[in-house]
């Protein structure tokens, strides 16, 4: 009796082996075997990982790079697979370190959960097989294996420096598109990635959101085959919560399964009030994916590649005081659609300076209207390592060229903190500039004080310069009210985003890492072209005493009068300044002097 106990017994640890070792060799069958995962749906809260398709497929991807960056959509189970996969390399990998990172706190503390999950509802026999679990805590989990190496499964939010000094045999980063702010994203990163050098993997999964942050910037470069990594995506058409079934008749269909547009359409129906999270979370395609979720301002503009840049690049300069023409150069910074202005057309010029020394750009905009009362984008300035007088001379050549029925084309320039000052000075006190979009202040401070050329930039300005531009690049039947839309701008425009602040309100702006200054000049043009034009005063904003005055008529006489009075004020108050300096130096030296 004995000794068949014993055999028995020798024969169900021989099992166990066998079993384990099959384990070891095939992680699959170990998922569908022996793994549980959550559900909502299930009365025990748990059910057996049944892989899809697209799970295995992924799996199969990461054990043959060491590299791979995933773009789901949502409900895909994603990161349950990759949870999963770290309690099997835990298991069967002795001294594996598996490093976990996840958007927030809360989001590792559920993913940790889920490894937990799995682990503790493995029969009592693997578990006595497998390497013990010697810790559980907060920020991970640790198995020890009987010769003393221990494998670790940590655990924690995408932090400044998170597990810098690692040396990982697995990196999984969760949702690295959705950390915020995405400036974080590329110190996170940067901290990571070196962590796999001694031969570790890393996973990077994530929802979409923006074209420009380190996660988008990462899948398109392997998509591209410009990087280590390997990408890999499959759209909401796979989800196993987006198929037919009774609840649309199947679609009309018999029976078959298959993607519901039911429920996607109901889907589209119930984020109608955010557009971004629905393409964040159901895309078609990865273009969609990354383009519609950044919250982008312009929607449903075509391609970049659907517009053609303007034939004519160079500069203008003066042939002599009265004439200025254009010379070619393929480094310049003005691009033309004619270098035959139309001495009918009434003209606008929209300026954005910057200050010259790299970084933002000093841009400007040519616009008019043409017969049907259709904007048309004639030309573009764009350079960011000219100075500020510089730029202010191109543009006054540009204004004086294309003069169209006035003494030159009205010319509005951004200020912005100041930053405009330099350019706009220069604009009036030294090349005195013709045609000035003139801007008033008013209120008892700024009692007849009138500001040459200066278009004054708020928030709530900004707003509805912004507003007015998206009104005009509405598309319908292929068409919007705005010819001459050219690749630089398109690209801008992609990049120009909503954003959410800490007190909840919403302010316009690039995205991470990229420019608006087209845009902003773009948006500056249209909005004095469309009141000058038909010769209304827009709206001030109510929580301002800054209104905009539109020349309407052009005045000379008025306009010399006012510029020279500008001079005047200027030149006073640095005669102030200076008189100021010099009585302090007097009390100064007289005091060094006893």
């Amino acid at each position: 009796m004995a000794t068949e106990f014993r055999k028995q017994t020798e024969l169900n640890r021989l099992l166990v082996e066998l079993e384990w070792r099959r384990c070891a060799a095939d992680e699959d069958y170990f998922l569908r075997n022996y793994v549980y995962i959550p559900s909502e749906n299930d009365p025990r809260g748990r059910v057996k990982f049944e892989l899809f398709d697209y799970q295995e497929e992924l799996l199969d991807l990461f054990k043959s790079n060491r590299f791979v960056i995933a773009l789901k959509a949502r409900q895909l189970g994603y990161t349950t697979l990759a949870m999963a996969h770290s309690i099997w390399l835990a298991f069967f990998r002795p001294g594996a370190t598996i490093l976990v990172i996840s958007q927030t706190q809360k989001s590792a503390n559920k993913n940790l959960a889920q490894a937990r999950l799995a682990y503790q509802f493995l029969p009592m026999w693997m578990k006595d097989r497998a390497p013990k679990l010697i810790a559980d805590s907060t920020d991970g989990l640790s198995f020890q294996f009987n010769d003393g190496m221990i494998s670790k499964l940590k655990s924690a939010a995408a932090v400044e420096s998170v597990f810098a000094g690692e040396t990982a045999t697995l990196v999984i980063l969760d949702e690295a598109g959705l950390v915020e702010p995405a400036s974080r994203q590329e110190d996170v990163f940067r901290t990571l990635l070196p962590t796999t050098d001694a031969g570790g993997s890393m996973l990077i999964i994530s929802t979409s959101r923006g074209n420009y942050n380190r996660f988008a910037k990462t899948y398109r470069g392997a998509r591209r085959g410009d990087s280590q990594f390997v990408a890999f995506f499959r759209n909401w058409e796979v989800s196993p919560f987006m198929q037919c079934g009774d609840h649309c008749g199947w679609c009309q269909g018999k029976g078959e399964r298959k993607a519901c547009p039911t429920k996607y359409d109901l889907k589209r129906r119930e984020f109608a009030d955010q557009p971004w999270r629905f393409f964040q979370e159901y895309p078609r395609d990865e273009e969609e994916a990354f383009r519609e979720s950044g919250r982008p301002r312009f929607v449903g503009l075509p391609v970049e590649s659907e517009f053609t840049e303007f034939p004519f690049r160079g500069n203008l300069v003066w042939k002599n005081d009265d004439e200025i023409e254009f010379e070619f150069d393929e480094g310049g910074p003005l691009r033309l659609a004619t270098l035959e202005p139309d001495p009918t057309a009434f003209y606008v010029i929209g300026a954005d300076p910057a200050s010259g020394i790299g970084g933002d750009y000093s841009t400007a905009q040519l616009l008019t209207f043409d017969s049907e009362e259709r904007v048309q984008i004639l030309g573009y300035y764009h350079a960011n390592t000219i100075s500020p007088t510089e730029y202010a001379a191109d543009i006054d050549k540009l204004g004086r060229y294309f003069r169209g029925r006035q003494w030159a084309a009205l010319l509005a320039v951004e200020n912005q903190g100041s930053q405009g000052s330099l350019p706009i000075n220069e604009l009036h006190k030294h090349l005195e500039y013709p045609n000035a979009y003139l801007h008033q202040a008013t209120g008892s401070k700024a009692k007849n004080r009138t500001r040459m050329f200066e278009f004054p930039m708020t928030a709530e300005r900004r707003k509805s310069v912004i507003d007015r531009l998206a009104q005009y690049l509405a598309y319908n039947d292929g068409y919007c009210k705005i010819d001459g839309i050219y690749p630089l701008l398109r690209q801008e425009l992609g990049q120009f985003v909503m954003q959410e602040t800490a007190n909840g309100n919403v302010r316009y702006a690039a995205d991470t890492g990229c420019h608006d200054d087209l845009v902003m000049s773009m948006a500056i043009a249209l909005w004095v072209l469309v009141e000058e034009h038909h010769l209304s005063s827009p709206v001030p904003a109510s929580i301002e005493d800054n209104v905009w005055r539109p020349s309407g008529r052009i005045n000379l006489k008025s306009m010399r009068e006012a510029r020279n009075q500008a001079i005047a004020d200027m030149e006073e108050a640095e005669r102030q300044r200076s008189e100021a300096f010099q009585i302090g130096f007097d009390q100064i030296t007289r005091g060094y002097n006893g």
